[in-house]
């Protein structure tokens, strides 16, 4: 379920986008520093929001990095670090590993199962680090295998599984904006699973794999139906997010909230427009 929560490059000056390359590049050496190379391959854009939203919010003063890597030997990226940062590392490497459980049960993909093996130990760290956010991602994997064998088709109810989860991962600890922090991941959690299944519709009908929108799909009304729940659900998520008194990265985070969540969106749409056009140019000729 990764790739849904990023920036709009486009939209964001020079300057914004190179802070939240920083931020990237330090969880990507988080990772490499204490999960070695099987931690690093688990690296997404996605937990850059998380890290970035909790070094706003608690104003923790991070001051960008000159160091080179592997992947950049010449030109030394720079690197925001923190515990947050690292934080944002250990959640990604926690949800890395029971995706692989969750693909390996789904597909018996031997390349899911040989991943998941390599981090099972790293997970396992996390897991006992922070106790919460172990059961949190246990619970959901545990719950949504079951929703999904029963066969529950109501889109709502199935992505609040993913919505708890997220709300566990978005709060680093309880304190007074905790609960804020809770609505804004149970919302977020929910878009990235309902689009996630959007995303994947066509291949899940093609395969008869699980899909909570499988059931009532209907061509001529389901962008619509989708489109208006997922509209819903970060519009809740964008008004939780407004009541944090965030100063340094609002811009950023603001484009990933207003504008990034959606350019997935939007090159899924493209694509199905295209490849209904191909398909009359078929039956034309």
């Amino acid at each position: 379920m990764f790739g849904y929560v990023v920036v709009n490059e486009s939209e964001l000056k020079i300057k914004d986008y190179n802070t939240y390359r920083s931020y990237y590049c330090g969880i990507c050496s988080s990772l490499g520093k204490r999960y070695g190379l099987s931690g690093r391959i688990t690296l997404s854009y996605d937990m850059v929001f998380v890290a970035m939203l909790l070094t706003d919010l608690y104003d923790e003063e991070t001051p960008p990095v000159d160091k080179r890597c592997l992947l950049h030997p010449i030109k030394s990226p720079q690197r925001s670090l923190n515990k947050y940062v690292d934080y944002a590392a250990d959640m990604t490497v926690l949800l890395a590993y029971y995706q692989c459980k969750d693909h390996w049960q789904d597909e018996h993909s031997l390349l899911y199962k040989m991943e998941g093996g390599l981090l099972a130990r790293k997970a396992a760290a996390v897991a006992e680090k922070w106790p919460r956010q172990g059961q949190a991602v246990r619970d959901y994997i545990a719950n949504l295998s079951k929703v999904e064998s029963e066969g529950n088709h109501d889109p709502e109810s199935v992505a609040a599984l993913t919505g708890n989860m997220m709300a566990e991962l978005m709060v680093y600890r309880e304190d007074e904006w905790a609960p804020t922090l809770r609505a804004m991941g149970n919302y977020l959690g929910k878009y990235v699973y309902l689009m996630d299944a959007y995303d994947d519709i066509d291949k899940d009908l093609r395969k008869g794999n699980y899909n909570p929108f499988a059931q009532d799909y209907n061509p001529e009304t389901f962008r619509d139906m989708a489109t208006a729940i997922l509209t819903a659900d970060l519009a809740e998520c964008a008004a939780a997010f407004e009541r944090l008194p965030l100063v340094e990265y609002s811009d950023i985070l603001r484009n990933i909230l207003y504008s990034g969540v959606w350019i997935r969106y939007d090159q899924i749409n493209a694509r199905r427009e295209h490849e209904a056009a191909k398909g009359k140019n078929k039956e034309v000729r």
